[in-house]
C-alpha cells in the first residue's frame, strides 16, 4: 500500500514466551521487503518478559514499540496497554530496560491522553518517556476511557502541546 512505516498487531510479551503457536504467529522473521521499516508493538507489564521477547522479535524488525494505548478491559486485567501509564515508576523501569539493553535498536512508545488529570500531566510523563530514551513517541489524542460509543473525537489541541 505504500506505507512508510509499519507497525505489528500488538503482541503480549508473556504470550510470546509461553505459547509456541503464538511465538511462531508473531515472530517477524518473514516480513516481506515492502512491509519495512516494521515495528513491533509489544505489551507486557514486566520488564525482563518484555525484553526477552523484544530481542528475539529484535533481529527481524527495525523498533519496538511498546504499546500503552490499548483501552481494553483484558489491558487492565493485565496492567498492560493504557493502563500501564497510571504505574509511571513501572512504566519508565521497562522502557529504560528496553533502551539500555537493545542499544542497536530502537524503542518508542504508544500512548494515550492521561484520564482525569490536566493535559500537563501527560505531557511530564511522555518528556519523561522521551528522557528514558524513547526514540519516538505516537500520541493517540483520547484517553482510556474513550472507547466505543464513548470514543468522540481526538484532542488535536493536547496533541499540539
Amino acid at each position: 500500500y505504500g506505507a512508510n512505516l509499519c507497525f505489528t498487531p500488538m503482541i503480549h510479551s508473556r504470550l510470546f514466551q509461553e505459547n509456541e503457536r503464538y511465538r511462531a504467529k508473531f515472530l517477524c522473521d518473514n516480513t516481506p521487503p515492502e512491509d519495512r521499516p516494521l515495528i513491533a508493538q509489544l505489551c507486557g507489564p514486566d520488564p525482563y518478559i518484555l525484553l526477552k521477547t523484544a530481542k528475539e522479535i529484535a533481529p527481524f524488525v527495525d523498533g519496538i514499540d511498546l504499546n500503552c494505548g490499548c483501552p481494553q478491559g483484558i489491558a487492565r486485567r493485565g496492567l498492560y496497554g493504557a493502563f500501564l501509564l497510571e504505574e509511571e515508576d513501572l512504566l519508565l523501569s521497562i522502557v529504560q530496560t528496553l533502551v539500555h539493553h537493545l542499544p542497536d535498536t530502537p524503542v518508542s512508545v504508544k500512548v494515550r491522553l492521561l484520564p482525569d488529570v490536566p493535559i500537563e500531566k501527560s505531557i511530564e510523563l511522555y518528556t519523561k518517556l522521551v528522557d528514558c530514551g524513547a526514540s519516538m513517541l505516537t500520541i493517540h489524542g483520547r484517553t482510556r476511557h474513550q472507547t466505543n460509543y464513548r470514543t468522540g473525537p481526538a484532542d488535536w489541541n493536547a496533541i499540539r502541546q
